[in-house]
């Protein structure tokens, strides 16, 4: 149960750290 949800944590934290990327790169380019 603990490592599920530190998996769960884990996928949650890089989705964010992807969008932020994905926005900054579309913000720096426009």
């Amino acid at each position: 149960m603990a490592s599920s949800l530190l998996l769960a944590v884990v996928f949650v934290f890089d989705l964010i750290a992807f969008a932020l990327a994905v926005a900054a790169e579309q913000r720096r380019s426009t």
